[in-house]
């Protein structure tokens, strides 16, 4: 099979690789979609802490099951389109018995430790798959692992039909969350950007936005909510973003509001 391998890091090479073959558990997918995630040019330019070479990148990976464990007794059948959970922890250390898998003692995840989905096939934990519906288009569903980013920050947020939502930060998981914000129900979701063509981007959406590389954020969040502040603030964005942008201080909230950072360091 063709595959795109880092040989060393800043090298990305496309070439020939036996076809994967899945091991106990394991199963076996044609890629039809890899997505390329912040991570994997982190992992490309050698900037990731734990991340090995030679590997395959792309952990968010859309398929075709063609292969599954002969033991499979699971929903997922061969030829169903999956979307793959890239995090294999070992289930074993403290950490995976006290339900804390995502920050497993030995964790692995594919495209970093382990070969991922930048190939014309991969094997993954058949228990990691996830069926996408028959009505989704693959293409949109390659975007899956950002959305579940941004679902995940709305769920925890517990976000309220009106409530007035500030995101900072344009980037690909500022902006599905302020969709997934919405969609909830948010009343007003504010998007504060550096970038013109980041914030651009927001306002095709139908968001107000906040220009921090013209406007200070905290006087424009608080003009914005005539001096009330916001009911939820997430920060999404790197540690560059607000460079010259003038105050930096967290941006005005109201009393008891959901306040957090969503980024990964």
């Amino acid at each position: 099979m063709r595959a795109a391998i880092l040989e060393d890091w800043n090298s990305l090479q496309v070439c020939e690789r036996e076809k994967p073959v899945p091991g106990k558990g394991e199963a076996l997918l044609k890629v039809v979609y890899g997505g390329i995630c912040g991570s994997d040019i982190t992992v490309y330019k050698g900037q990731h802490m734990t991340a090995k070479k030679p590997v395959i990148l792309c952990h968010e990976i859309v398929g075709r099951v063609e292969q599954l464990p002969q033991t499979w007794d699971g929903e997922i059948q061969i030829g169903d389109a999956v979307l793959v959970n890239p995090v294999m922890e070992c289930g074993t250390c403290e950490a995976c018995v006290g339900g804390y898998g995502n920050v497993c003692r030995n964790l692995r995840l594919l495209g970093i430790h382990e070969n991922g989905g930048f190939a014309e096939y991969v094997k993954a934990r058949a228990d990691r798959l996830v069926e996408i519906p028959e009505d989704l288009p693959l293409k949109i569903a390659a975007l899956g692992e950002p959305f579940a980013v941004g679902y995940h920050v709305t769920s925890r947020a517990q976000v309220q039909k009106g409530d007035r939502v500030l995101l900072v930060g344009a980037g690909t998981i500022g902006l599905v969350t302020a969709l997934t914000m919405r969609e909830k129900g948010a009343g007003e979701v504010c998007v504060a950007e550096l970038n013109p063509g980041r914030r651009e981007l927001a306002e095709k959406l139908g968001f107000q936005t906040i220009d921090v590389s013209r406007r200070d954020l905290l006087q424009g969040a608080r003009e914005n909510t005539c001096q009330a502040g916001y009911d939820i603030v997430i920060i999404s964005h790197g540690e560059n973003f607000l460079s010259g942008a003038g105050d930096h201080r967290f941006p005005s909230v109201l009393p008891g509001a959901f306040c957090s950072w969503c980024g990964a360091s």
